[in-house]
């Protein structure tokens, strides 16, 4: 049986290969980006440092105010409220 010819026509099929490389490629240069990005050190740590959110003293003690809602004095009310 004589061995089957490539028609010279045809182009070889290699769209699979060409893809797979191309994949390869592209995972490559994005590991490198972010391999230089994680090492990448800051600029000025100094200024990028978390500030310190404690209050350094107590506050002081204030006076508590009255709850909104609730009655002002007699002499603060009016006449149809019960006041003077």
């Amino acid at each position: 049986m004589p061995t089957p010819v490539r028609h010279p026509h045809r182009k070889p099929k290699t769209f699979g290969r060409t893809a797979i490389a191309a994949g390869v490629a592209a995972l490559g240069l994005g590991g490198a980006l972010l391999a230089a990005w994680l090492r990448r050190a800051p600029a000025k740590p100094a200024e990028h440092a978390a500030p310190d959110l404690a209050p350094a003293r107590p506050p002081a003690s204030r006076p508590r105010r009255p709850r909104a809602g609730g009655l002002p004095p007699r002499s603060h009310r009016g006449p149809d409220q019960g006041g003077i």
